[in-house]
């Protein structure tokens, strides 16, 4: 990757693609300005839109496996801090959730590349507000980085 990282997101427009209804695209919405903040190494909107801020799960990490990185709340987007490049493989929404698949690409502030494959699944409340969000990708890739 070298000293030149793409950031962005690719295909954003399959977010929420062929939504219903307009909650679901108001949902779909808000996913897409997330995924352009988790492009940038920015959390911020995620959590400001979310119902309970710790109803974050990422399925699989193990924080013992985190090192000095465990103790500090905002550890990935400092781990990016370069950002990162999603490409959005296919997403679906419905019944109040939004699931999005994606491979995303970055290079570390450790300067070690990353790459790696997802799942990420948003739950909304009827006003629009994150209820949770869990995050599905390959622990040992991320933690190749560290």
């Amino acid at each position: 990757m070298g000293d030149r990282v793409i950031t962005g997101v690719v295909n954003i427009d399959r977010i929420g693609a062929g939504a219903a209804n307009a909650d679901e695209e108001r949902n779909a919405a808000l996913v897409r300005s997330i995924f352009t903040g988790f492009a940038a190494a920015d959390f911020s909107h995620l959590y400001a839109n979310m119902i309970d801020p710790g109803a974050v799960t990422v399925v699989g990490l193990d924080f013992t496996r985190l090192g000095k990185w465990a103790a500090d709340p905002d550890f990935v987007p400092k781990l990016f801090n370069k950002g990162m490049c999603f490409e959005i493989l296919e997403s679906a929404v419905g019944n109040g959730v939004v699931f999005v698949q994606w491979h995303d690409r970055a290079e570390a502030s450790t300067g070690k590349p990353y790459e790696n494959d997802g799942l990420s699944v948003f739950k909304f409340d009827n006003q629009g507000k994150i209820v949770s969000y869990h995050e599905y990708f390959n622990p040992e890739k991320f933690y190749e980085v560290l």
